[in-house]
């Protein structure tokens, strides 16, 4: 051999440190409704090239995959949601890793409500109406849409309306859309109430005397007859402008007038559509003639006569 020795070729060699795979999951929300989908997702290092998710549910396997992502529409309120990571790296030491835990908050779904109520549904042509409304799951903004004969008059967030426009037999509701999440559905319905408009009246009022002609001293008998007058009318009676009874009383009487007093009367109506509540009655000019002591005187053609 000549030479008799020779060298080899050259090995490096590369060493790799050893990894420790770590995985984190993340929620695209962590409050939810019942029956709303959530997205989760998976983060991880030292994976290596084709890394194994195996995703658990209160600690039971529910999907095992190459996939980092994962989605369910069945949670309940306090699942737990977490992860572990199979690295297929070569120094991956473990090869496994597990994951944060994520729980799952559900709010169960509420079915909006709205009733609504007036501070008065009989009313005066004219009239002002103040309408409320009363909601439940309405959310935090809750939309108010207030129609009059279906009409939409007021939408917002106010949960008030009131109108001196209505006229009889209008038909008031009120349409709520909720802005809570779990709403469902998001928009509810409320009762109707219908509004009676009464007409307003003019009162009157009218007297009439049993007799207008007496002698002095006689009793003469007054009664009003009125017209929009309420339940529970009040009549002020005057003799010469000078107030001489008031009340209920639609009937007057005197035995004290003179000559040429003048009676009338004044009415006070207690409707409410009663525009103005007053009337001023007619006059009634009383004649009093003076009382009169009959004689009599007798004549005799002749006093003295034969037999």
């Amino acid at each position: 051999a000549s030479p008799n020795t020779a060298s080899s070729n050259e090995i490096i060699i590369s060493v790799v440190q050893n990894v420790q795979p770590t995985v984190e999951i993340f929620a695209d929300q962590s409050e939810i409704c019942a029956g709303q989908k959530i997205l989760f997702k998976a983060s991880s290092t030292g994976g290596g090239s084709e890394p194994k998710f195996e995703w658990f549910v209160n600690n039971v396997s529910v999907q095992n995959s190459t996939s980092n992502i994962f989605s369910s529409s069945d949670l309940v309120d306090n699942d737990k949601v977490s992860c572990t990571l199979t690295s297929n790296s070569a120094c991956a030491s473990p090869n496994t890793a597990s994951s944060n835990e994520i729980i799952i908050s559900v709010v169960q779904n509420v079915q909006p409500t709205v009733e609504i109520f007036a501070d008065q549904s009989e009313i005066c042509a004219g009239q002002r109406v103040l309408f409320k409304a009363i909601a439940t799951a309405g959310g935090s903004a809750p939309i108010y849409d207030w129609k009059v004969n279906s009409v939409i008059v007021q939408s917002s967030t106010d949960n008030t309306y009131s109108s001196a426009d209505l006229v009889d037999s209008d038909n008031i509701t009120c349409t709520l859309t909720s802005n809570s999440a779990c709403a469902s559905p998001n928009t509810a319905s409320s009762n109707e109430i219908i509004i009676s408009v009464v007409q307003n009246v003019q009162p009157t009022v009218e007297i009439f005397a049993d007799q207008s002609e007496i002698c002095a001293g006689q009793k003469v008998l007054f009664k009003a007859i009125a017209t929009g007058s309420g339940s529970e009318p009040k009549f002020e009676w005057f003799v010469n402008n000078v107030s001489v009874q008031n009340s209920t009383a639609n009937t007057f009487n005197s035995s004290d007038l003179v000559d040429n007093e003048k009676v009338s009367c004044i009415m006070t109506s207690n409707s409410a559509c009663a525009s103005p509540n007053t009337a001023s009655s007619n006059e009634i000019i009383i004649s009093v003639v003076e009382n009169v002591q009959p004689t009599v005187e007798i004549f005799a053609d002749q006093s003295e006569i034969c037999a």
